[in-house]
């Protein structure tokens, strides 16, 4: 997969300002697992793409619209430089990985 250098987020009204915003999630039930909420939230356009019919569905309930909106990548605030695999062994490809991107 390439690097991710944008991330795009469904944005609708949350509360009763329209300042007032949120990104939006649809519920997902795996079978005989745990729901949970899943943001709304693609790094390339095709994702987004998918994702849409989705985005005017909770709008149609919520009776909200929405907004695309698209971030860029400014900085990391944080890596995991070590990574241990089942055992405790220390999973070398992947600190090889980052020492390279770094």
């Amino acid at each position: 997969m390439p690097r991710i250098n944008r991330l795009y987020a469904f944005i609708i009204q949350d509360g009763e300002r329209p300042d007032d915003e949120g990104i939006m999630a649809m519920r997902i039930t795996p079978p005989n697992q745990e729901p949970f909420w899943m943001p709304l939230v693609g790094a390339d356009m095709n994702r987004v793409n998918d994702l849409t019919e989705h985005a005017d569905g909770i709008a149609r309930v919520k009776g909200k619209p929405y907004k695309i909106v698209e971030f860029h990548k400014v900085s990391e605030v944080h890596r995991q430089s070590h990574i241990e695999v089942a055992g405790g062994e220390t999973d070398e490809e992947t600190q090889e990985t980052d020492s390279k991107t770094d």
